[in-house]
């Protein structure tokens, strides 16, 4: 639009079709009586973003900032159908051949989010960088009431050779940065774990059944809270680096399906549940030890 004020859409799909067939003959190891099945998996993903983004310079600060939003759409249909008890007829490869009902499963799963998102980066001096980021995202595998949730994060990094003007008293210090971070993320669930649906009862004709899982109308999102502080250097026009960092995470009201009394009619439930934390320590450094026109030999080391 302008120098400073750009607007860019991006759209992307995915698309998987598969189609099988399987046959066995009599006397197939576990299928003495032969098989034979057939089955089709389709599923699509479109992914639209539109993004505003804006990138400008005032004196000794900077300004980089974003606004933008998203759709997501998933869809799947799958179908597959096999013999029961073998074939009548050997080698007569046909659903018609087989020697019970034949048993068949179908599946139509729909999925869509919709989500608004945004940034602000200040950055003073080229040393001092402060970042805010935030987005809002709209569930359809969630019921209403529980299907927004909004998720946000903060950063802040600090070039200390900018600050000391380290690499004026030693050229051999490319970057020391150390940096900090706070983000919060959400998550929503699979189709169709909201209600129960009543399918055919393969015990009782023209029966029909509740799934062994008990659904859960008030599932909220998950949600992941993490931290991180670490320390970063490159040394010798990047010949030697390395990267410190600590961070610590806590999962809570995770989407779960856990085992429940047979008198509640069903063997499992979903539930929102948990909190698992997770923190640790990570190193890594990269030793260029061979650079020229033509080749370079890394070593990289991670713990």
């Amino acid at each position: 639009i302008t120098d400073d004020l750009n607007f860019m859409v991006k759209a992307a799909t995915d698309s998987k079709h598969q189609n099988q067939e399987e046959c066995k003959p009599y006397a197939w190891v576990g299928n003495d009586r032969g098989l034979y099945s057939v089955g089709s998996d389709r599923r699509v993903d479109v992914n639209l973003d539109a993004m505003l983004s804006y990138k400008k310079r005032f004196g000794e600060f900077d300004l980089d900032a974003m606004l933008g939003v998203s759709l997501f759409n998933y869809q799947r249909n799958y179908l597959f159908s096999t013999t029961e008890g073998g074939l009548q007829q050997p080698d007569l490869y046909n659903l018609s051949n087989s020697q019970n009902t034949p048993s068949t499963t179908s599946k139509i799963e729909r999925r869509r989010m919709a989500g608004a998102y945004g940034s602000v980066t200040l950055g003073y001096r080229d040393a001092f960088y402060l970042s805010f980021t935030g987005r809002n995202d709209w569930s359809s595998t969630l019921a209403p009431g529980y299907n927004s949730y909004f998720y946000p994060s903060v950063s802040a990094s600090v070039l200390l050779d900018e600050v000391f003007k380290l690499r004026n008293k030693a050229k051999w210090i490319d970057m020391l940065k150390i940096r900090g971070s706070w983000a919060n993320v959400g998550n929503d669930t699979e189709p169709y774990q909201l209600l129960g649906s009543y399918s055919n009862s393969s015990v009782f004709t023209g029966a029909y059944k509740l799934p062994g899982s008990t659904k859960n109308y008030r599932l909220k999102p998950e949600n992941v809270e993490s931290w991180e502080v670490g320390f970063e250097g490159h040394f010798l026009q990047n010949r030697i680096s390395f990267d410190f960092a600590y961070y610590s995470s806590e999962t809570t009201n995770q989407i779960i399906n856990v085992p429940s009394d047979w008198a509640t009619g069903a063997s499992s439930m979903v539930i929102n549940a948990g909190c698992v934390r997770n923190e640790g320590i990570e190193l890594s450094a990269r030793f260029q030890l061979v650079k020229t026109k033509n080749w370079r030999w890394n070593i990289d080391a991670n713990w």
